[in-house]
């Protein structure tokens, strides 16, 4: 299955192709692909993630539905930011577990208007930035619904590495859980420790830790837990197999996101 991530709400730019590349699995039409479908917030502002995923189940309440119609909410959301800031993607992807505030039909002693718990349980957000000498930084944060902290994952994954005084010095402290990855406070790529040799490694010519360069690298595999996909869905007919985790190659979506980056 392909994870899609359209040109959308958080400014992606002329990138509109697959961002994130899942790996298939037996019994994936389970799950249903929803790109670019607004999600009503009552109390909240509305939101239009990129992309999102939600299993096969029926309709709910109108009142606790995505469209106000019966529509379940879907149970992973996909944001993409390329020129909004990363403090400003991060609270976007938090706001998608708070409780939304729907009206229930009015009765004694019952208040015209109810907290209802989010039934979205992941959110991963795409940090996309500017090319420089042709390569560019890519950052991935992942979010887990009822997380002891979030992001749960923060994981550098571009040709090059993030700029160290904007975005490791600045941004990502505020938003890094305290001991994570200490103390670099993410994971991923990393700026080289000292110059380049005299000949360069043709596989990472800049000379960076843990580059981000093939295919299979155990760092950037990113394993989303499946019962988390189908939270909230009718039991599996018998027979049905389905793997305990989702799993995201972030080199291939670095190299989609590299083909259609200016």
């Amino acid at each position: 299955m392909v994870g899609y991530v359209p040109d959308g709400g958080v400014e992606l730019g002329p990138i509109n192709h697959n961002t994130l590349q899942f790996q298939t699995f037996p019994n994936q039409h389970l799950l249903h692909t929803v790109g670019g479908a607004t999600l009503i917030q009552p109390g909240h502002a509305n939101a239009e993630p990129d992309q999102s995923l939600r299993p096969l189940r029926p309709n709910v309440p109108n009142n606790h539905s995505t469209d106000g119609h019966g529509k379940p909410y879907p149970t992973l959301v996909i944001e993409t930011a390329k020129s909004q800031s990363l403090p400003v993607l991060h609270q976007k992807c938090l706001d998608y577990f708070m409780d939304r505030v729907a009206a229930v039909l009015p009765a004694p002693g019952v208040p015209a208007v109810a907290a209802i718990p989010s039934t979205i349980r992941i959110v991963i957000g795409v940090k996309i930035y500017p090319r420089n000498n042709g390569d560019f930084a890519m950052l991935v944060l992942y979010y887990q619904n009822g997380a002891a902290a979030n992001p749960v994952r923060i994981i550098s994954c571009g040709t090059t590495h993030l700029d160290v005084t904007n975005t490791i010095q600045r941004h990502l402290p505020p938003i890094s859980p305290p001991g994570y990855a200490a103390p670099q406070g993410y994971e991923g790529v990393m700026p080289p420790v000292g110059p380049p040799p005299p000949v360069a490694n043709p596989a990472n010519p800049l000379n960076l830790q843990n580059p981000c360069n093939a295919l299979g690298l155990p760092l950037y595999q990113l394993q989303i837990p499946t019962v988390e996909l189908f939270n909230g869905a009718p039991p599996l007919p018998p027979g049905v197999i389905i793997p305990p985790f989702y799993a995201v190659d972030l080199h291939s979506s670095q190299q989609i996101a590299n083909e259609n980056l200016p």
